[in-house]
Formats: structure tokens, C-alpha cells, sequence
């Protein structure tokens, strides 16, 4: 039986640990030559495609800018079609479209013009706060040609792709002002401060820190210059003594948002991505792609609830898409880089068989790290651990 192979893109971008300009032109060109046909998301749920082996769903995550300074001109020049998923509370609403690569082949803009693009990383040091718009990001307008011009389907990454501390367990304390650790914090980055557990907004139950013990550990920070004149690890030390003998001294439970809050808060996000992409692409959107891959039950229930018809994970596997699915759920696997293994990986999903196989051995794979990593045992470097993924 076929399975439908979904790859999963970040950026196409040079300089990056993602994938760059010609590996993504090698990519597309090898498609190509070999007649695969690329479908899109939604008309593989509409069951408007039937697989024979041949058959590719391209998706971006999150909406950089270079999906359409690269990607998108390259996708279109191999006749390939893309589904992207945008985080459409990133997205300006009030600038024109930028000049990409097609304009430079049509000899409108020199490649000089080009707008500058960042790496996922940096981009979020430039614009550290979660909740606003950046220009790192596609703006409506750039994701407007492209839905128009037939070769890209925009759909939902959530509307501001953050997470929150899951739990009062310390894990660290803050080092760097421009940490991105202001995406769980509500942009409170000051030096010192405690790292707890973070989970993707979309499934946790937030959990609130005492803002009194930030600010003893912030103060306690700026006045013994810690990570300055001190080691960073006796100023580890010595801030996880105060916050211990804080905690000892204010002995309170845990303050975590109530269910019907976490509930009402998910289900907003979904239907605030949801209408805005309806509303400034005048075209459904039924398809969300989990931040970082992390849903639950609940999110799944909530998703449904708001009118998604597929959800999109972040984890190798077969697609046969069901006789009547409740609600689909889109297994993919990120783009290796070399071609070698990009045509290898591709061919292996093509099959619903092989591509349980290799479900189960990354799974087998994953089990055996977190139980090392639980008796205090090294483990080797997980394959493709050196690349991002948000």
C-alpha cells in the first residue's frame, strides 16, 4: 500500500543549519526528473489525489521570509507546489511584497536588492518579544501572491507559536538579555532569572513562577555582578541556593492556569490563526500544523471543535488517509540535506510499510535515550540533532 511522504521545511537560507539555496534547487530539480507529483495538504484530504508511488507533499513551517525570497520561486520554476504553514499573528498586514528570486531572474531587481534574511536564531534576537510582528516573517501580502498563484496553500502554524513553563521545577537561570526565554515569560528576559520546563502553548496547562522570587534573584543578580565578576557556575550556586531558601521561607502551591483557562485560551489561538488567514486570503483554512510537533487530547478535541479537518505532526510515519477520518493526523519527516539522503528518505516513506518501520526504530531509538539519559548514561548524538526545528 502507498503512503504519502510529507517533508517538513524550516527556511531555505544559506549559512544555516537548515537547508540551503542549491540543496533545495537539487532537491526540486530531482523531484522533477523523476516526475514525482507534488500535492497539497488539503486536496490530498479532499481525496482529490489517489497515490501511486509518485506522489510528494512539500510544507514550510512558520513563514519566514526566505520561503518567499527562495523557496517559493524555485518551487514554481520545477512546476512543485507547497503547503505553508504561517503564524499569522507574525505576519504584517501593511507592507508591500518584497523582491524574491523571480524577480532577479526577470531582471526587475538585482540579487543586491534582495531583502536581508536571518537565520531562525537570530531572527528571534532581533525580534525577541513573541506576540508582535516581524519583518524575519513573510508579510500578508507575500503570502497573498503566493496563494494566488496556485502552486502554494497557506494554512495554520497557530497565530503566535510560543510556549509556556510547564512546571516550578529550576532547570537553569537566564544569561543572556536577548534569550528567547521571553516567549514563556511575557518578555521578561532579565539576567538571573529561573529556566523552568517549557512546552508548546498548544498543550500546556501554563504554570505562573512567583514573580517575587524573579525579582530576589534578578536584584541578587545585578548586585553581585553574577556571570560577570563571578564564574557562571558559582553564580548558578549561589542563585540556586536563594531561590531554594525563597521557596523554604514562602512555602506556597504551584500556581497553574485553571482547565477551563488553558482550554479557552488553545481554542482562541486556533480561531484567531484560523480567521485571519480566511480573512486576508479570502480561502479556507481547515489544516493546523502543531507548534514543534506537541498536541494532546485536548488539543486535538479543540481543534476539531473549532473546524480543522487534519492536523500536521511533527514525526515520521505512514499517510493512508482513512475511508471517512474524523480527523486526519499528518505524519512528516524533515528534509535531510544531502541529496542522497533526501531521495533515500523520500522513497522509504513512499511505502506505508517501510514507513511504519522506521516509525517504530525512531521510536525505539527515542525510548533509549530518555532512559540512559535517566540512569546518567552518555548518549551518542541523536541523527539530525544538529538541526532546528520550531
Amino acid at each position: 500500500m502507498h503512503s504519502l511522504p510529507v517533508i517538513a521545511y524550516h527556511q531555505v537560507i544559506d549559512g544555516v543549519r537548515d537547508v540551503s539555496i542549491v540543496q533545495f534547487e537539487q532537491q526540486m530539480q530531482w523531484l522533477a526528473d523523476h516526475e514525482y507529483q507534488s500535492i497539497l495538504i488539503r486536496d490530498w484530504i479532499d481525496g482529490k489525489v489517489k497515490l501511486a508511488g509518485r506522489e510528494v507533499a512539500l510544507t514550510f513551517d512558520d513563514g519566514w521570509l526566505d520561503n518567499w525570497v527562495h523557496a517559493f520561486p524555485i518551487l514554481r520554476k520545477y512546476g512543485m507546489s507547497a503547503t505553508m504553514f504561517a503564524v499569522t499573528g507574525r505576519q504584517a498586514d501593511d507592507q508591500p511584497a518584497r523582491p524574491n528570486l523571480e524577480d532577479v531572474w526577470n531582471g526587475r531587481y538585482q540579487t543586491s536588492d534582495l531583502p536581508q534574511m536571518h537565520g531562525m536564531n537570530e531572527a528571534h534576537r532581533i525580534v525577541p518579544a513573541r506576540e508582535v510582528t516581524s519583518p524575519c516573517y513573510m508579510n500578508w501580502a507575500e503570502l497573498r501572491a503566493m496563494q494566488e498563484s496556485g502552486s502554494v496553500d497557506v494554512q495554520s502554524h497557530s497565530h503566535w507559536h510560543r510556549d509556556y513553563w510547564s512546571s516550578p521545577r529550576i532547570l537553569d537561570f537566564n544569561t543572556d538579555p536577548r534569550n528567547p526565554i521571553g516567549w514563556a515569560t511575557d518578555e521578561d528576559t532579565r539576567v538571573g532569572i529561573p529556566i523552568h520546563p517549557r512546552r508548546s502553548a498548544m498543550r500546556v496547562r501554563r504554570y505562573f513562577p512567583d514573580a517575587n522570587l524573579h525579582d530576589q534573584l534578578s536584584e541578587l543578580t545585578q548586585r553581585d555582578r553574577l556571570f560577570n565578576d563571578v564564574s557562571p557556575d558559582e553564580s548558578r550556586q549561589r542563585l540556586r541556593a536563594a531561590a531554594s531558601a525563597f521557596r523554604s521561607k514562602h512555602r506556597t502551591a504551584p500556581r497553574y492556569e485553571t482547565a477551563d483557562q488553558q482550554q479557552t485560551r488553545i481554542r482562541g489561538e486556533m480561531t484567531a490563526s484560523k480567521q485571519a488567514i480566511e480573512a486576508h486570503l479570502n480561502k479556507p483554512c481547515d489544516v493546523i500544523c502543531w507548534p514543534w510537533g506537541e498536541h494532546s487530547r485536548l488539543s486535538i478535541q479543540l481543534a476539531r471543535q473549532v473546524g480543522y479537518r487534519a492536523t500536521v505532526l511533527f514525526s515520521p510515519g505512514p499517510n493512508v488517509r482513512p475511508a471517512a477520518p474524523d480527523i486526519l493526523r499528518i505524519r512528516r519527516f524533515p528534509s535531510p540535506l544531502g541529496l542522497d539522503d533526501f531521495t533515500e528518505t523520500l522513497q522509504r516513506n513512499a511505502s506505508s510499510r517501510a514507513a511504519r518501520t522506521a516509525r517504530f526504530t525512531r521510536l525505539k531509538r527515542d525510548l533509549t535515550f530518555k532512559v540512559r539519559r535517566r540512569l546518567g548514561l552518555p548518549n551518542p548524538p541523536k541523527p539530525g540533532a544538529t538541526r532546528a526545528s520550531v
